[in-house]
């Protein structure tokens, strides 16, 4: 593939967590055997609760919800918008695009170009991939990941349903001469023999919705065991490329790999995929990726943006050496000093007190957060990072980015 690191400075990120907090004993409610209790559930997937949009939500309000403060702040920089990108699995309507209602609820203007992208877990990057072109071309671009995926899901498929979570993240990516910021889309993957294994059968042109199969219009896995293992595989094959060509980009800079901050994020698809992808990495690697889903579950393409706005918020608070006990008011950023970017977590389950989802994070996800801290961006502090972000999508597309500040590259 082509590789060219582009420029674009990254102004914002927001994520927004639904309301409704579901824990695996509410998911099974009375209905729990040996193979399905809470406990099962969670050392399948490392998953002990998950978000859930009302039941009067849908994905285009849960952009809105997470692209609002963005928004704002892109009007407070007196800066037009040039185009919105939402990336979802889980659309309002098969026709129009989601993107078309977030405009409308948003109130932006007539010439904000608005479109989907489609492509499973990867939808995000390749939306991000999208948003580059209108950078380039010196516009400013709102793209943003959204999911009500528990609405998708057959009610007695605990494979899915224990997995799945809804939930919206956004970036606001703007056009500047003056910012040293750059993205270079290093590495793409695709399997499509694979497409088959994990589904929505029946809603398309090749099997269109009756009276007969309305009952097949939810996500299927047929073969979670291959899926696991290929998605293993090629998660980790993408990190190992990229991380070669950070390597390659920082010695070109008289840097060393292991010495430069950045950290890796990794769609967050399940605890055990991760823990396997890390097992088969070098330590110096491994340590790098943050694994931060026991609470939230698999937002699909949101999971990944989601994952990396906790993570920048929860530094942002620890640089502040005020973790548990600060929080921001609502809406309010936390700013990441590595490179000024505003970052907001919206907790539509926060009380008075702390939002819900920072005293949930688990012992076992913090640990991790430390590691990936350790070597990625505190200890060995400094202004210049390159992060990797990876996704896979279904088990059979996976793409790997770079994303480097005040590095001197980039066009």
């Amino acid at each position: 593939m082509s590789e060219q690191w582009q420029r674009a400075c990254l102004l914002g990120s927001s994520a927004y967590l639904p309301t409704r907090v579901i824990s695996n004993e509410m998911l099974l409610g009375n209905v729990q055997t040996a193979s399905h209790s809470p406990e099962t559930l969670f050392k399948q997937t490392g998953i002990f609760e998950r978000r859930y949009a009302l039941s009067s939500q849908s994905t285009s309000d849960l952009a809105t919800f997470a692209l609002e403060p963005l928004v704002n702040l892109l009007k407070k920089h007196q800066t037009a918008l040039s185009a919105l990108i939402v990336a979802t699995t889980s659309p309002d309507y098969p026709s129009p695009a989601t993107a078309n209602w977030v405009h409308k609820k948003l109130g932006l203007g007539e010439n904000v170009h608005c479109f989907d992208i489609a492509s499973s877990c990867t939808s995000f990057l390749s939306a991000f991939r999208c948003a580059l072109g209108f950078v380039h071309a010196g516009g400013n671009v709102a793209v943003v990941a959204a999911e009500v995926k528990h609405k998708s899901l057959a009610e007695n498929d605990m494979r899915t349903r224990s997995l799945f979570g809804d939930g919206a993240a956004g970036m606001m990516l703007c056009h500047s001469k003056t910012v040293d910021e750059a993205f270079l889309f290093c590495h793409v993957q695709v399997d499509t023999a694979l497409a088959e294994k994990i589904r929505i059968p029946v809603g398309g042109s090749v099997q269109p919705v009756t009276a007969l199969n309305v009952n097949q219009t939810f996500l299927t896995i047929s073969d979670p065991k291959l899926t696991y293992i290929h998605t293993v595989k090629r998660i980790t094959s993408a990190i190992e490329y990229a991380w070669k060509k950070r390597e390659e980009t920082l010695a070109e800079k008289g840097l060393n790999a292991q010495t430069t901050d950045g950290l890796i994020f990794v769609h967050q698809a399940n605890a055990n995929i991760l823990k396997d992808v890390k097992a088969r990495l070098a330590p110096h690697i491994a340590m790098r990726i943050p694994l931060l889903m026991g609470d939230v579950g698999n937002m699909v393409c949101a999971s990944l943006p989601v994952l990396r706005t906790r993570c920048l918020e929860l530094e942002g608070q620890r640089q502040k050496s005020d973790l548990k006990g600060h929080v921001p008011t609502q809406g309010r950023p936390t700013v990441n000093e590595r490179g000024k970017e505003s970052v907001f977590v919206i907790d539509g389950a926060q009380g008075t007190g702390d939002p819900h989802w920072r005293s949930a994070v688990s012992a076992e996800n913090f640990k991790s957060l430390e590691e990936a801290w350790s070597l990625g961006r505190l200890e060995h502090r400094n202004e210049k990072f390159i992060d990797i972000w990876v996704a896979a999508g279904g088990g059979f597309q996976t793409l790997a980015l770079l994303h480097a500040k005040n590095m001197g590259i980039g066009t």
